[in-house]
């Protein structure tokens, strides 16, 4: 009597564990439940980054007011490819003397940030932002003596 007593409350127990884990898994936090949506929607592979603006060096302000970008009207892509979970980003344009190669640094609920430190003179940032129906990337090209060379910004889409 003793023994099946000992049974019934180990299966009790065993039951509602497995109730609690199998509950807990449906209640994911939104924080959690974006993180994967938007590796979901971004995983390894090729890209086009699609400039549509770019930042406007000629306007003069205080070095504390936010970047003034303007609209692109030639077209400009990159070719853009994600590896190892996405930790990986490889960057390649006519205009660039050889491929740009980075690391993810930083992933937040909607941001991707990649230091780009092979294939620049000083570096750079990549940013991919995850608003709206399409990701968007930021291409920032850092100086030597000064800040920012460029910033380039436009839609991210998949390789055809």
């Amino acid at each position: 009597m003793k023994h099946a007593f000992s049974l019934k409350h180990l299966l009790i127990i065993v039951l509602g564990l497995a109730l609690v884990s199998a509950c807990s898994s449906k209640d994911k936090t939104p924080e959690t439940a974006s993180k994967k949506d938007a590796a979901a929607a971004l995983a390894d592979g090729a890209y086009v980054l699609t400039v549509q603006e770019a930042w406007d060096k000629n306007r003069e302000a205080p070095p504390a007011d936010p970047l003034k970008y303007v609209p692109v009207t030639d077209k400009k892509e990159y070719a853009l490819v994600l590896s190892a979970d996405q930790n990986e980003v490889t960057l390649t344009h006519a205009e660039l003397a050889e491929p740009v190669k980075g690391n993810r640094v930083k992933q937040e609920e909607r941001v991707w940030t990649y230091r780009l430190k092979e294939g620049l003179m000083a570096g750079g940032d990549l940013f991919i932002r995850f608003e709206g129906e399409a990701p968007r990337a930021q291409l920032d090209i850092l100086g030597s003596g000064v800040p920012l060379i460029s910033s380039e910004r436009g839609t991210l889409t998949a390789k055809k």
